[in-house]
Formats: C-alpha cells, structure tokens, sequence
C-alpha cells in the first residue's frame, strides 16, 4: 500500500513538474464566489493564463468536475509571452455546497494546473 502511495505522489509532482517546463502560470489557482443563492442564476470569474516560456503552448482540453461548471479559453495555442484568460461560470442554483474545480490539460494530456472553485449556496 505505501508503493502505490509513492508511485501516485510521484505520478502527481511529475504532472506539475511538466507544468513548469511549460512555462505555464496562473494569476491564482483558487476562486471563492462566496454565498449565493439560487436566484443568482450563474456567476462569473476570469482567470489569466501566462505562457512565460519561449515556445507556443499547445492547450489539449479543459475538464470540469460537474457539468454545472463551463470553462472556456477559446483558442488552442498559447504564444510565448503572450497572457489569455479563462472563463469559468457556475450555476448558482442547486448541486449544494461544495468545491469543483477546472483542470487544463496540455497537448500531450498532462495535468497541468488544477483550480479550485468554492461556492456557497443560500
């Protein structure tokens, strides 16, 4: 049990690790939308993705954990030096209190950035 523990924390910093070769970076990886309450419909949050590397990003998918979560980003490639942005929307109404999360994948399927969003429903 303690090697598969070690092999899936290596598997985890190996996929972050990737992330930094990348050049990838966020101007924050958490997003707290706070309370909210059904009638709020959807809210709204965006996100600024920097490619401080010197060759294009090649973004691979985008991946929600519920669908009462959509991100979009809107192109496929990042250029070098270049800052785009993310937006994520959640629906106000329903699934309870809880976090999700959006995770940009690159072109070769690698886990590159996990965000985290929390949202508070009244």
């Amino acid at each position: 049990m303690k090697k598969l523990a070690v092999i899936l924390t290596l598997m985890l910093l190996s996929a972050f690790a990737g992330a930094q070769d990348h050049g990838i970076s966020f101007d924050r990886t958490q997003w707290d939308f706070g309370t909210v309450s059904n009638d709020d419909g959807t809210v709204f949050h965006t996100f600024e993705i920097t490619n401080s590397s010197t060759e294009d990003f090649r973004i691979g998918g985008l991946a929600t954990s519920c669908s009462c979560v959509n991100a979009y980003i809107g192109r496929i490639y990042i250029k070098a030096g270049e800052t785009v942005k993310l937006e994520v929307s959640i629906k106000a109404g329903g699934y309870g209190d809880k976090e999700y999360c959006v995770i940009l994948y690159d072109s070769d399927e690698k886990k590159v950035e996990r965000i985290t969003l929390k949202i508070n429903r009244i």
